[in-house]
């Protein structure tokens, strides 16, 4: 499977937790017979979740 955003891959390992823009183009290529989910959340970011990713990336 290839994910691409804005005309750049984007390599999402099972496990990750991503924050993406969807407002760019994106698409996703899956030459495999075996389907793929991917659960996406859309939501208002505020400043409680702004500090959820924060902590994350900066494993607190």
């Amino acid at each position: 499977m290839a994910f691409f955003l804005g005309g750049e891959r984007v390599v999402l390992q099972p496990g990750e937790c991503w924050y993406l823009d969807f407002n760019r183009p994106h698409r996703v290529d899956n030459p495999s017979d075996t389907d793929r989910v991917h659960r996406v959340l859309d939501c208002d970011v505020n400043d409680w979740l702004r500090d959820v990713f924060t902590r994350a990336v900066n494993g607190r």
